[in-house]
Parts: C-alpha cells; sequence; structure tokens
C-alpha cells in the first residue's frame, strides 16, 4: 500500500479552511488523518477531523487528543481555550 502525505496548506485549501497557529506548520506533510481518537499513530504527522454527527460530535476529544501529542486539526468551530494547551 502506498502513503501519501500531504502539506496542512495544500489540505486547507482543498477544503477551503484556514490555517491557525504556528505559521511554519504551513509546509509541514500530514501521513495520517484521523476520525477516531482512539487510533492515535504517529501523533506528530497527524491531523484529527473533527466529524460532527447525529450522535457524536468529535469536538469533545480535542483536548484528550492535545495531551496525546496531536497538534493538527480540522474543525468545523475551534474553542478559545484550545490555545492556553500545549504546544
Amino acid at each position: 500500500m502506498t502513503q501519501s502525505a500531504y502539506s496542512l496548506e495544500y489540505i486547507a485549501s482543498l477544503v477551503g479552511g484556514v490555517i491557525k497557529g504556528n505559521a511554519d506548520h504551513r509546509a509541514l506533510s500530514i501521513a495520517r488523518i484521523l476520525v477516531d481518537s482512539r487510533k492515535v499513530v504517529d501523533p506528530e504527522l497527524s491531523l484529527f477531523v473533527a466529524l460532527v454527527g447525529e450522535r457524536n460530535d468529535g469536538h469533545v476529544y480535542i483536548t484528550d487528543l492535545i495531551a496525546q501529542g496531536v497538534r493538527h486539526f480540522m474543525v468545523m468551530r475551534w474553542d478559545d481555550n484550545y490555545d492556553a494547551l500545549p504546544a
């Protein structure tokens, strides 16, 4: 299986997103897309997509994922409290 990596800037351009935080991360390569907070592998190379459904909201897992080392998130809403968490 071939694994590809894409920059945060490229991913943001595909979805019409805005990159917040450290500008140096724009060129960072993302090797893994996460939608399940229980399956974190290579947190520094992962992008967590906070999906919102009828029974679950991925945004509630962001604080725990930050504690696990994930630093890159695709969200529909940002809580300013996340900015106070360790970078």
